[in-house]
């Protein structure tokens, strides 16, 4: 093998990593869907109790 298709080789394997830690980066970045129902549901369920430690 030539050295010009080892180097065309390593930089076609460097791009494919690159385009899959690109890829997974942007996916980790979104952040999860909540329902607004399970917000609502948590607001809910915590009225009354954070004035326990105002004393």
């Amino acid at each position: 093998m030539s050295a010009l298709t080892l180097l065309a080789i390593a930089l076609l394997v460097f791009t494919l990593i690159k385009m899959v830690m690109i890829i997974l980066s942007i996916n980790s970045v979104k952040p999860p869907k909540v329902d607004p129902k399970v917000i609502d549901a948590n607001n809910k369920a915590y009225d009354g109790d954070d004035d326990d430690w105002e004393d």
